[in-house]
């Protein structure tokens, strides 16, 4: 693996590090200014959050006009011992920042870059970096050295870096000082990611796993607490049975389960809100289509109302990350209206989704492309019977092209194809509308 967990760090900085610890600073202040007014309470600039990770190293720079280039290293094992200068916002500020302030400086630095493709890179080199450095401050920085894995996994699942991802995921699921919530998320978003890729077996196991390590926390969790990551672990687990065809009909107990007292008092709205979002699909495949939109309609309103649904401030991770299930809910309902022939409604909702989709990954993304073909489906059910079908196929094709399917005469490399279901509906429609087949699809 290129990334992730098996990487082997250098042990030492090179001039390179210097120099991208400057850039860092100054790309964080020009591409988000608005970041720099820090953390509520915390006041520190992002920029220089992220520099306080070399922080011995920019201070020597700063200085030492460079000394320490010249030099050539310094040890990455004197940063806990080093004497550290923490750039606040005046001069009388100097005290360090707790490691929660540190991560969610860098993941808000991150997300700010996510839907750039030439600034991406970079954030995941600023959200490794800080894992190391996370991971060099011991257990009183697990809770941000989770966070900053789950954040790193949403990254390389981005670029379809699946590998890297599970090894980020499954770090987090083991970090046991980190707490419950951290090690949850992790396995939900893995059980979530092996749905997705049509991994049936992995997905059932830590669907399972989650709900074994909510039920041994027991009684050293808070009651509130507890009940919430009990009914995300009982989400999560129908919802991979469901999909993997381990059981047959819905349950309707599942949405019976839902409490009431979900909602702007949930401590951790992120995974509720995933849960919710899970159970809404669950119904929806189950044909319970008012139940499935009233979830989706509670999924949207947690997220939104939520004062920590902001993907720095939560605890979750790809599928499950709020950005994700806010995406998600809103095409579930656009399809819902869809069903029932609501076409304006559906196409509203699903061009809100499309219009988020665009501003969280960038405007080409795969990502785009699937709700681009929930878009499609919506005009070739409005056109139907009236033969024009310009449109769907259009976005059909479009949709194939930013999930980069490969041509049809191309051999099976027995590479992983991303989303590779919603290839072959693109295609199949495609050739509804043009029964004489052709190569170009």
């Amino acid at each position: 693996m290129a990334m992730g967990w098996a990487i082997i760090f250098s042990r030492r900085m090179t001039k390179g590090c210097f120099r991208r610890v400057a850039v860092l600073s100054s790309l964080s202040d020009a591409l988000v200014p608005q970041l720099s007014r820090g953390s509520a309470g915390a006041g520190y600039h992002s920029a220089e959050v992220v520099r306080s990770i070399c922080a011995q190293s920019a201070w020597q720079l700063q200085r030492r006009g460079g000394e320490d280039v010249r030099r050539g290293f310094v040890d990455l094992r004197d940063w806990a011992s080093a004497q550290q200068r923490w750039y606040a916002r005046s001069n009388n500020e100097k005290a360090k920042p707790d490691p929660d302030t540190i991560a969610t400086e860098m993941i808000k630095y991150a997300a700010s870059c996510r839907s750039v493709e030439t600034y991406h890179a970079e954030a995941v080199r600023v959200l490794e970096q800080g894992r190391l450095y996370l991971l060099s401050e011991g257990s009183s920085a697990a809770t941000a050295h989770g966070r900053v894995l789950l954040t790193l996994a949403t990254f390389y699942v981005d670029r379809a870096k699946f590998t890297d991802a599970v090894d980020a995921l499954q770090g987090a699921s083991d970090l046991e000082p980190a707490g419950l919530g951290v090690r949850v998320a992790a396995l939900e978003a893995l059980a979530g990611l092996c749905l997705r890729l049509h991994q049936e077996e992995p997905a059932l196991k830590f669907a399972h796993s989650s709900g074994l390590l909510v039920t041994a926390a027991g009684d050293a969790v808070p009651t509130d607490e507890l009940k919430e990551l009990q009914f995300r672990s009982k989400a999560v687990a129908a919802l991979a049975a469901l999909v993997c065809a381990r059981c047959g009909a819905v349950d309707t107990r599942l949405f019976e389960d839902v409490p009431t007292w979900l909602g702007e008092n949930s401590r951790r709205t992120a995974g509720v809100a995933a849960a919710m979002f899970s159970l809404a699909q669950c119904a929806h495949v189950g044909g319970y289509f008012k139940i499935a939109g009233e979830l989706y309609g509670r999924t949207i309103a947690i997220i939104r109302n939520s004062k920590d649904a902001a993907s720095e401030g939560t605890l979750a991770s790809v599928a499950m990350a709020p950005d994700e299930v806010h995406v998600g809910a809103l095409a579930g309902l656009g399809q819902l209206a869809s069903h029932i022939g609501k076409f304006d409604e559906a196409e509203g909702k699903i061009t809100e989704a499309l219009t988020l989709a665009e501003k969280i990954n960038g405007d080409k993304h795969p990502r785009v492309g699937v709700i681009l073909a929930c878009l499609a489906d919506v005009y070739a059910r409005r056109e139907r019977g009236t033969g024009d079908n310009i449109i769907p196929e259009g976005l059909y094709r479009r949709c194939l092209e930013y999930l980069g399917s490969p041509s049809i005469d191309v051999p099976d490399t027995g590479k992983q194809v991303d989303f590779v279901d919603i290839m072959a509906l693109s295609r199949g429609m495609i050739v509804f509308f043009h029964p004489v087949f052709s190569a170009k699809i």
